[in-house]
């Protein structure tokens, strides 16, 4: 019986998942509206502000920093050289990611 139901209000159109009514019934009064003319303002989005050979060297650096904190010694880690390797890595991203964003806020701002 349940299932007559469902199929009954599906082809008459019902409203989707969250409630709103279906655009594509033609159903011109209930439609969501959207905007209301407020403009937005430009976001800062780090993965499409890098350029592709930054991109690439971003997600290598981002690997061999477990890489080098792996092998870093139980004791006195904070003194080792692998450590100081990860930091280092960690620092040179922190560079590309400013050089990107000082790139973009020359575009648009």
């Amino acid at each position: 019986m349940r299932r007559l139901e469902f199929a009954r209000e599906s082809a008459r159109g019902a409203a989707t998942q969250d409630g709103s009514p279906d655009v594509a019934r033609g159903d011109g009064e209930r439609q969501r509206k959207m905007g209301k003319g407020k403009a937005s303002i430009p976001q800062f989005d780090l993965a499409s502000s890098l350029s592709r050979k930054e991109t690439r060297m971003m997600r290598k650096m981002e690997n061999m920093i477990p890489y080098w904190m792996a092998r870093c010694p139980n004791y006195g880690w904070k003194e080792s050289a692998e450590f100081g390797k990860a930091e280092e890595l960690k620092d040179k991203m922190g560079q590309i990611e400013l050089k990107a964003r000082k790139r973009w806020e020359s575009n648009f701002c």
